[in-house]
């Protein structure tokens, strides 16, 4: 992010980086919780049942720039990918779901830093971001008829944070190590996307 413990010039900043991402609960889940209210009332969950829901995980990339305007405060633009979403759900009675699911999303950040050394700083943020997301869901129930198979194309805005360490490398080279958080509704209902990345960026 482009924030020196030592430097006091303003400066510009871009980078990328890669990571790993999960969702919770899954779209699978969601509607498999759906389902169960809309066929069986609202006493058929996974909160009494046995359900095996597992999370799921995916890679993402991002990409990212912004302006420092102090060692301690920034803001940046963002855009980050995070595809090939699969996700799984079972009541362990009679229904079970299968979905997928890519996301997409552009934003802005409000950055805050603590330098603690002269070439580290703790780092948080908190933001908006405009989402997309394509996916499908398969789900059968032994117990009814026939099964559900469901695709959306949607999108929609939601809150972000996260919290990272901030690592100079050089001059001009810095590293970011963070964990955020994304909130997203592609089914109508709120779905949360951690996201651990490992970013390189370019001040200058």
């Amino acid at each position: 992010m482009g924030l020196s413990a030592t430097a006091a010039r303003a400066e510009a900043f871009v980078g990328g980086g890669i990571g790993l991402t999960w969702m919770a609960p899954t779209v699978a889940q969601d509607y498999m919780d759906s389902w169960h209210r809309d066929n069986y009332g609202a006493g058929r969950n996974c909160e009494v049942l046995d359900c095996n829901t597992p999370p799921t995980e995916s890679g993402a990339l991002k990409l990212f720039g912004g302006y420092r305007f102090n060692p301690y405060f920034a803001v940046e633009g963002f855009a980050a990918n995070f595809s090939g979403f699969g996700g799984s759900a079972d009541d362990g009675v009679s229904v079970s779901a299968i979905s997928s699911i890519d996301i997409s999303t552009l934003g802005v950040a409000a950055i805050g830093m603590y330098p603690f050394s002269s070439r580290m700083s703790l780092m948080g943020k908190i933001g908006l971001h405009n989402w997309s997301a394509k996916g499908n869901v398969d789900l059968v129930d032994s117990e009814l008829p026939g099964s559900l198979t469901a695709s959306f194309d949607v999108s929609g805005a939601g809150q972000m944070a996260g919290v990272g360490l901030y690592m100079e490398a050089g001059d001009s080279i810095a590293a970011r190590f963070e964990y955020e958080i994304f909130g997203v509704k592609p089914t109508g209902n709120e779905l949360m996307i951690g996201f651990f990345s490992v970013s390189v960026m370019y001040r200058f």
